[in-house]
């Protein structure tokens, strides 16, 4: 008979791996390694490489006490500083670097997943030559510059490497030598089939290549032209994205307020956080840029005047900036071409921005600006058939490369490829090698702003994976050189405490110091002259990255997968997104499947009808369509990349839509997006605040019961969100998700409605469906002080704490299923089928010890991080000192980029979440309901311009 679960899932929902090879033996084995390496690793004094019995323990490894260590990932080649946790050797969590410029403590999407692609089962497991099983000695005699490849003799000719964007030290020493070695070598680097188009919009406006870093700490306006900087997931980090939340946690309506315009074309993350947003097709931007520059009094005033069809706002928004110069920013999304970007380097300088919040800064990636960075470098050598070997080294080109990119990787020869899956590239290889996760490797790298950071290992290699640095080790002869012998190699005779620099994973002072270049008018008017002045008519294609799965690099982790989107709250797939009036001219609805046609290429993908996007455009997610042995993402989704151009992967004009007849299931995890005029998810404008200080407080007041008030003794722990700082990017729900062992449960099963999301982010629209105002809202278990689930359960299974949890005895519980009838809030999770039972064996991995799995027929639900409330309070007592406010930090909280939450003592006066749910803008949702919960939120305020028009 068969599993249920496949019964209601289907089998594409399920997990259809061999079991591992894993053992207890080799499990140990593991473990050993990783715990006495990494007890060294952060001695200047390397560790032996001998593989030993965990006998004797390490002193600084206490059993069940997790241990940290400074490490990092790259985003797009910068550094993004980490912590990883390890419990004895195995990592089960990150958590970001609280020193670093780019994390400032706080992670993104996808690196609290990085767990679940570190012990995927589907990860490559060995070398491959021509399909066939090899060994590594095989592919170092085929780099051995001592053997009879073509390239050796003719001193690199016809050797071409493909890399990832990387900012590394060691690296960029390995090509020099490279480059001395081979004169004829050619270096490309992968930037998914685009070259960033900030480094020639700095070129020719500032006269040489820059990185633009901003600081919005003061800045009164913000303008963001395609730009999601509020996600915290692109190269800055979640910087900008704090300071410009720090300062709309407003207490009294008197207090300044930064005021934040967007334009794009699909809601984002920073739309949805937008005091006035404005939807417009990603190829219009250019035209709006040109008109505000106009009106601002920058360049532009000779020659054709461009029109966006949005005067009256573009005239608002300038006054709104002349207003407040050297006191606001516009920032340009990374999609955009160099002209638009050369445009908002020239309104920053018109408006006295640059220098001030527009930082730029001596780029740190290698060969940044340089012939290296063009796609078109490699097609035209593969179309002449110039290439004998083609080393890729990371990414997936044949996956995320421009239409027909595949097919020319064929042309080369030899294609060796580095890769942690056997994916398309993977699959075009004639040698292939896995590649090490970043939580496996050593190696290096530079923030934006330039901080040197280091990348140690949390275990050592599951799979034997290598680095960069290691095949390119092999291309220098070194057939001995591992990654931990290359890097100390490279930085003891650079650093005189190595320890130290590992100790803390970053060196301080190594920042860049910004320049203060000047603009070239001249170069504005060329980047002017490149824009129509008239808009298009055409239907327009926007080709986005996955909010969750980005290009689709860990697009096989089921956590991204289950993960809803942020505006649309859809799992496991990717759709069409359709403005409502495009979807009612052309008679669609949402799960139509179209197709979208341009000269002759085509796709077909189902149509999701989205509030607030552009009516001249359609958009659509890369990241889905895979086709490689990742068995989770296989077959999910669609692939654009048949209709995107090299020349503009990003934006593909004059697309068709054709109706085939196909219906699709789209999955979303809410159907509802009103609030039907309850005070759910509170907003106001400033002037509504002002004119009514204490709108909140009818909210906030805990109605008249019979039952008596629970609050007694210390600590009593709550929770404070500010809905003005919080941007609804789901971060803290995969941060949860990872901390308390949340199982996924695959489409099938959301679908009906049993999705096991502790925590969810409710999101709310209002207003017209065109351009709607939209809300999001964390909500989790509320703690009620008067829980009406306690009082139905009829075991006794939900209890409320002596220090005012509201807490679930597992086994106690029979799945009555009483509680979550009575819950108000809907939070509850049932676990209808045991989702831990059976797993691949390395699956296990990645469980926190520190929380129960657990098995089928029990409810599940928020606990406040109840394990760290006790490690903590363990802690204190062992240091014989008392809880401080701050030593609880919830696993939602800790990861949040823009510190929305608080968390701690509510009996405290002192606390920080005592003093926000003191706050004239803290209120209690349902509270006419009598629950009294311990989270109360702090309503959203809106720092409208009275001349912007609704």
């Amino acid at each position: 008979m068969k599993d249920p679960l496949e019964l209601e899932t289907g089998a594409d929902d399920r997990r259809r791996i061999a079991p591992s090879a894993l053992t207890r033996r080799k499990f140990l084995g593991w473990s050993s390694v990783g715990v006495l390496g990494l007890g060294l690793e952060a001695c200047s004094k390397p560790p032996p490489e001998d593989i030993v019995p965990y006998v004797r323990r390490p002193p600084e490894v206490v059993p069940g006490v997790a241990t940290f260590y400074a490490t990092m990932c790259e985003r797009e080649g910068y550094a993004f500083g980490l912590l990883g946790e390890s419990h004895e050797g195995r990592p089960t969590k990150v958590e970001g670097h609280p020193l670093h410029p780019a994390s400032l403590g706080a992670t993104g999407i996808r690196e609290q997943a990085a767990i679940g692609a570190l012990y995927d089962p589907d990860r490559a497991r060995g070398v491959k030559r021509n399909g066939h099983t090899a060994s590594y000695q095989d592919l170092a005699e085929l780099l051995d510059p001592r053997g009879a490849a073509p390239w050796v003799e003719r001193r690199g000719e016809g050797l071409h490497l493909l890399l990832q964007p990387t900012s590394s030290e060691l690296v960029a020493a390995q090509l020099a030598a490279l480059r001395a070695a081979y004169p004829s070598l050619t270096v490309h680097f992968d930037s998914g089939g685009w070259t960033p188009p900030e480094w020639g919009a700095t070129r020719d406006v500032l006269g040489d290549v820059f990185d633009l870093r901003h600081d919005l700490s003061h800045a009164d306006v913000v303008v963001a032209l395609g730009s999601d900087f509020m996600s915290g997931s692109g190269p800055e980090g979640v910087g900008p994205a704090r300071q410009l939340a720090r300062r709309r946690g407003a207490t009294q309506p008197s207090d300044s307020m930064p005021r934040l315009y967007v334009v794009e074309s699909a809601v984002s993350v920073t739309g949805a956080s937008a005091d006035h947003r404005l939807p417009l097709p990603e190829g219009e931007l250019g035209r709006f840029a040109a008109e505000l520059l106009r009106a601002v009094g920058g360049a532009g005033k000779e020659g054709p005047r461009h029109q966006s069809g949005h005067a009256d706002f573009v005239d608002a928004l300038a006054r709104d900036l002349t207003a407040h110069r050297g006191r606001c920013a516009v920032l340009v999304g990374r999609r955009q071409p160099p002209e638009v970007h050369a445009l908002g380097i020239a309104l920053n300088a018109t408006l006295e921005c640059l220098g001030k919040t527009v930082l730029p800064t001596p780029p740190v990636l290698l060969d940044a600006g340089s012939r290296a960075w063009d796609p078109a470098r490699l097609t035209d050598a593969l179309e002449r058939d110039a290439v004998d070997t083609l080393l890729v080294l990371g990414g997936n080109p044949a996956y995320s490369g421009p239409a027909g990119f595949r097919q020319l990787l064929m042309k080369a020869r030899e294609r060796i490829y580095l890769g942690r899956y056997e994916n398309e590239t993977a699959q075009l290889a004639t040698a292939f090698v896995p590649e090490a996760h970043f939580l496996e490797s050593w190696g290096d790298g530079r923030a934006l702003d330039g901080t040197l950071t280091v990348q140690q290992p949390l275990i050592r290699p599951l799979f034997d994976g290598k680095t960069a640095s290691e095949i390119l080790a092999l291309l220098l002869g070194q057939r001995g050189a591992n990654a931990r012998r290359l890097f100390y190699a490279h930085f003891e005779p650079r650093h005189a405490d190595l320890g130290e620099l590992l100790a803390q994973g970053l060196a301080p002072g190594s920042a860049l110091t910004p320049a203060e270049p000047k603009v070239s008018s001249a170069a504005v008017a060329r980047a002017l002259g490149r824009i129509p002045p008239e808009p298009r008519t055409a239907l327009e294609l926007d080709v986005l990255p996955d909010p969750r799965l980005g290009t689709g690099s860990d697009g096989n982790v089921p956590w991204l997968l289950e993960l809803p989107e942020p505006v649309s709250k859809l799992v496991w797939d990717n759709a069409l997104l359709v403005a409502p009036a495009l979807a009612k001219r052309e008679g669609l609805t949402t799960g139509d499947v179209v197709r979208v046609s341009r000269r002759g290429d085509h796709v077909e993908i189902p149509v999701l009808v989205q509030p607030g996007q552009a009516p001249g455009a359609v958009c659509a997610w890369l990241g889905w369509g895979r086709s490689g042995a990742e068995s989770n993402v296989r077959g999910k989704g669609v692939d654009v990349s048949p209709l995107r151009m090299a020349e503009s992967p990003f934006l593909v004009v004059g697309v068709k839509l054709e109706k085939t007849g196909r219906r699709h299931q789209l999955v979303t995890t809410q159907q509802e997006g009103s609030q039907h005029g309850r005070p759910i998810a509170l907003r106001k404008s400033r002037a509504e605040w002002k004119a009514e200080p204490d709108f909140a407080r009818p909210q906030n007041e805990d109605p008249d019961s019979i039952l008596p008030d629970r609050l007694h003794g210390s600590p009593q722990w709550g929770m404070a969100i500010d809905l003005s700082k919080c941007t609804g990017c789901s971060t803290c729900v995969i941060a949860c998700q990872v901390e308390n062992n949340v199982p996924v449960v695959g489409k099938g099963q959301v679908a009906l409605g049993r999705e096991m999301h502790w925590l969810r982010i409710d999101r709310y629209y209002e207003g017209s469906e065109d351009n709607p105002r939209v809300d999001s809202q964390p909500m989790a278990c509320q703690h009620c002080e008067k829980a009406p689930c306690e009082y139905v359960c009829p075991v006794n299974a939900t209890v409320h704490s002596p220090d005012g949890l509201n807490e679930m005895v597992y086994n106690r519980c029979v799945g009555t299923r009483f509680c979550s009838n009575n819950c108000p809030y809907k939070v509850r999770r049932f676990n209808f089928y045991n989702y831990n039972q059976h797993p691949p064996p390395i699956l296990e991995l990645s469980k926190n010890p520190d929380v129960t799995v657990r098995g089928r027929g029990v409810m599940e639900k928020c606990t406040y991080c109840v394990q760290r409330i006790r490690r903590a309070q363990i802690d204190a007592r062992i240091a014989r000192k008392r809880l401080a406010d701050g030593d609880v930090v919830t696993a939602c909280q800790q990861a949040c980029p823009t510190r929305a939450i608080e968390f701690g003592d509510v009996s405290d006066p002192r606390s920080k979440v005592s003093q926000a749910q003191h706050n004239r803008r803290a209120y209690a949702v349902l509270n006419e309901v009598g629950t009294v919960p311990r989270t109360r939120y702090l309503a959203r305020i809106d720092d409208e311009n009275p001349e912007v028009g609704s």
